[in-house]
């Protein structure tokens, strides 16, 4: 997804992210544990208030 984003850049997280990576001033396992993190959480927070 990042390659996408990386060849059809948006406003988004996702290509800023993979820019950053890009430069050099973020490596690959921090944008992906960025990633990872930013999904889960909004994940846990949608199961979460969907639940109650």
């Amino acid at each position: 997804m990042v390659l996408k984003r990386l060849a059809d850049p948006r406003d988004d997280l996702i290509t800023r992210l993979g820019e950053l990576n890009k430069e050099g001033e973020l490596s690959h396992q921090e944008m992906i544990s960025l990633l990872t993190f930013v999904f889960l959480t909004g994940f846990g927070t949608t199961v979460n208030l969907i639940a109650i």
